[in-house]
């Protein structure tokens, strides 16, 4: 483990409650604006963890619906950048990830086409060296 400490601090400060959507409380009825995106399935490497010998890898967790920011992910994730030397980056297509709250780096993917959202994702991949993107709802399957 290295001697980076801020991620067992952010472990340390982990909570399952989540804050209230102010836009929900104030404006009823009119939505957040999140955008759609039909993602690609790529599966989690084991690639990643020998690049971290190295320094810090980068791992992509995209987020295409409000609803994968749980505690249990944010554990997740921060326990691998604790325990491996890597450090998560949430890719989010939405317009809330939810990952905000945990003190993660966010990236929001813009674009009004799926092939916009697509070509900023991966100039993004590019700019951070991205080893690997794992979709935030399949963060439980890696190891």
């Amino acid at each position: 483990m290295s001697g980076d400490t801020r991620w067992l601090d952010a472990i340390a400060r982990l909570r399952p409650e989540a804050p209230e959507m102010l836009d929900d409380l104030l404006l009823p009825g009119q939505g957040t604006g999140a955008v759609t995106f039909q993602p690609c399935d790529t599966p989690p490497s084991a690639n990643l963890w020998a690049r971290a010998e190295h320094g810090p890898s980068y791992i992509g967790v995209r987020v295409t619906d409000e609803t994968s920011a749980t505690a249990e992910t944010a554990l997740k994730l921060a326990s691998a950048a604790a325990e491996r030397n890597v450090v998560p980056v949430i890719l989010s297509h939405v317009a809330q990830s939810g990952f905000e709250r945990f003190g993660f780096r966010l990236e929001r993917v813009a674009g009004q086409t799926p092939e916009e959202r697509e070509a900023c994702e991966a100039e993004l991949i590019r700019f951070w060296d991205i080893t690997v993107v794992v979709d935030a709802n399949r963060v439980s399957a890696l190891r």
